[in-house]
């Protein structure tokens, strides 16, 4: 037991030590902490250009649409490894529809691990009407939202959806079947889970499956956030170390984006773009690997001022909700910004994202 206990001293140390090489400190319990929502948060803005996404939405719209009138609901479900941009591809479906006009109104709602149905049609409800906020019984929820759907047809997003538990998804669907008294209303849901879309889809043939991109397309994610959609040209040596690069993205868009950032933060130096290109980190032979790869290079690249608020981070929760405002504020109470002013850490922000 003594030896035990040694051990388990050691590790405590060696974890302390590792922290401090971060710049973390040590929180005591009296330290009051802001209450942190673990649900993830999206909404249906389209926050960068898209790339190679054009024949998935093109694809889910025409599913869309021919199911339009002939039943009172349709679920289609978009599938994929995290990192594809599922919730990317349904705002670009959500926008495509709208501007079609094949619903009257669009809601968004990002449900995570919590699938619960009084909540899903609550936030449904207070889309439609802000006022409607706060309501805890479920009849009286069901009741408002029927007068508010009256009439009318909708596209409801169920974005990131990870319940498979079939009972909870029939007891949701019937209740939207209830107090939706139009036909042509429909559902898409993204999820990583074969087994949600099979539960949650109103068959296979309304699943789409989203595939890795090319490397063409990973190396223009690249470009754009390395430079920007402003950028006249790019020299032919940066160029082609880049496309050697994009290729170590293995299709997923996520990772196109991370080191593109990082790529933007070292400019043009060759040298810099060399150390990645040449980095054994990115060589796993696994994408959902490939992706943990391009983080933890991306956090190696980071300057050193910025790592200790990426790392502050991880105390958090999982999908938690933050404002910017409440998290530079507490890396200011940490010591971490150097000026200790708002305006530093809206800087460290921005250049975190």
């Amino acid at each position: 037991m003594a030896r035990k206990v040694k051990n388990i001293n050691e590790l405590l140390n060696k974890i302390k030590n590792d922290a401090m090489v971060y710049g973390l400190q040590v929180v005591t319990k009296d330290r009051i902490m802001p209450q942190i929502d673990l649900d993830r948060v999206t909404d249906s803005v389209l926050d960068h250009p898209v790339v190679g996404r054009e024949a998935d939405v093109s694809k889910i719209v025409n599913l869309l649409n021919c199911s339009n009138d002939q039943q009172v609901l349709t679920i289609v479900s978009i599938v994929g490894m995290g990192g594809l941009g599922k919730t990317t591809l349904a705002k670009l479906v959500c926008q495509e529809v709208m501007e079609k006009k094949f619903f009257d109104l669009k809601i968004w709602v990002c449900v995570s691990y919590n699938f619960d149905d009084q909540r899903i049609l609550g936030e449904m409800l207070q889309t439609l009407n802000a006022n409607m906020g706060g309501l805890t019984n479920k009849d009286a929820i069901l009741q408002k939202l029927e007068k508010e759907l009256e009439g009318k047809n909708f596209l409801l997003v169920l974005d990131d959806v990870w319940n498979e538990v079939s009972e909870r998804c029939d007891g949701l669907k019937t209740r939207l079947v209830r107090v939706s008294r139009n036909t042509g209303n429909a559902i898409v849901v993204t999820t990583r889970s074969e087994q949600v879309a099979s539960i949650m889809e109103t068959s296979t043939h309304y699943r789409h499956t989203l595939n890795l991109l090319s490397d063409d397309e990973c190396w223009s994610i690249m470009k754009e956030r390395a430079f920007g959609n402003g950028e006249a040209s790019i020299p032919l040596d940066l160029e082609c170390i880049g496309k050697e690069i994009a290729k170590k993205c293995r299709g997923v868009p996520l990772a196109a984006k991370v080191l593109g950032g990082t790529m933007g933060g070292f400019g043009r130096d060759k040298e810099a773009w060399l150390s990645i290109m040449n980095s054994n980190v990115l060589n796993s032979s696994d994408n959902k690997d490939n992706v943990e790869s391009v983080l933890k290079l991306s956090f190696d690249h980071l300057p050193p001022f910025l790592k200790p608020c990426f790392a502050y981070c991880s105390i958090f929760p999982k999908d938690f909700g933050i404002a910017k405002k409440e998290l530079v504020q507490l890396w200011m109470a940490e010591g971490f910004l150097g000026s200790s002013s708002q305006d530093e850490g809206n800087n460290y922000f921005n250049a975190l994202l």
